[in-house]
């Protein structure tokens, strides 16, 4: 079985590859002769302009690592440890092919809880969060589409948000019953009945809004017309058409969604390639930056990993 799961996940891999290379060639193929080295100095030119999207970057990544510490406290557990759970998702999802970064959140927050927070446990909190995250990503998208009144908007996301609170409600009826699942929805009822869910509520809330600077700030950098809430939305878009990949960090897939959403408000095709390609870019590159300051300041054997992967795949 082991040998079987392994065939499956090299499979995998190569295809993922052979896509990846792919893509890549017709965006380099779609861009003009230049144009990366000209994306590339315009951040060069502008170092107050793209350390402001970094910062605001980071500070995304520190709101929801206080969320996620509100909603799974662990006595003596500091904020750096969530932080660097966050940042290993994040730069795992930008060299696999698919997002299994998740896993390896959990396990990181397991391993260093020393028991103290399972590994289910953490694994639970992180689906949680992450559905919370579509909600808000849902919800900004589908106001923003209302509004400007796009043919992007459909209802999906309306009808997602109403399964998922349907299904919600349905397993909590059920939790009553069984002891598992009220282990597992008391803290999801905590969210809607405490202060403390307020707060990760707000700060779920802000993450994304922060997060939206990239776009906006890689705007302004490239010299380009593109309001705050214009940026919120197509990002709000783009990272919800992320829920799944078959490359590393959903390459081409989110250049697609976010050159359509910025076609949507009238920026010209060009235009919205490039900012969609160096927006893109810019997240590539911090990933693996923070891929680095993982390596240094808080390293993890290839094994663990390894480890919390077949856990995830179990």
């Amino acid at each position: 079985m082991g040998k079987n799961v392994f065939k499956i996940s090299a499979a995998r891999i190569a295809a993922s590859s052979l896509f990846l290379l792919f893509v890549l060639y017709v965006i380099v193929w779609l861009l003009p002769p230049g144009t990366l080295n000209k994306l590339a100095s315009r951040f060069i030119e502008a170092p107050v302009l793209t350390a402001a999207a970094i910062i605001a970057y980071t500070a995304a990544f520190v709101l929801r690592a206080a969320a996620w510490k509100w909603f799974i406290p662990v006595k003596g557990l500091s904020l750096r440890i969530y932080v660097n759970g966050l940042l290993y998702s994040l730069f795992l999802n930008h060299v696999l092919p698919i997002k299994a970064g998740d896993a390896v959140r959990a396990g990181y927050l397991a391993y260093k809880s020393n028991g103290a927070a399972s590994w289910l446990r953490s694994l639970q909190s992180v689906a949680v969060l992450r559905i919370l995250d579509m909600l808000f990503l849902g919800a900004v998208a589908s106001i923003g589409s209302l509004y400007i009144g796009a043919k992007l908007y459909t209802g999906l996301w309306q009808l997602f948000a109403g399964v998922i609170l349907l299904l919600v409600c349905g397993l909590l009826i059920v939790s009553n019953k069984r002891e598992t699942l009220q282990n597992f929805f008391y803290p999801v009822r905590s969210l809607f009945t405490s202060k403390r869910g307020s707060l990760i509520f707000l700060f779920t809330m802000m993450s994304w809004m922060l997060e939206s600077f990239v776009l906006y700030f890689t705007a302004v950098i490239l010299r380009q017309e593109l309001s705050f809430l214009a940026a919120w939305w197509t990002t709000s878009v783009t990272i919800a058409g992320q829920v799944f990949h078959f490359s590393p960090g959903g390459v081409g897939t989110y250049e697609a969604v976010m050159t359509g959403a910025l076609r949507t408000l009238q920026v010209p095709m060009q235009t919205a390639f490039e900012t969609a390609v160096a927006s893109h870019a810019f997240k590539f590159v911090y990933s693996f930056g923070a891929g680095l300051y993982l390596a240094l300041a808080a390293p993890v054997s290839i094994v663990m990993l390894k480890k919390w992967l077949e856990k995830e795949r179990a």
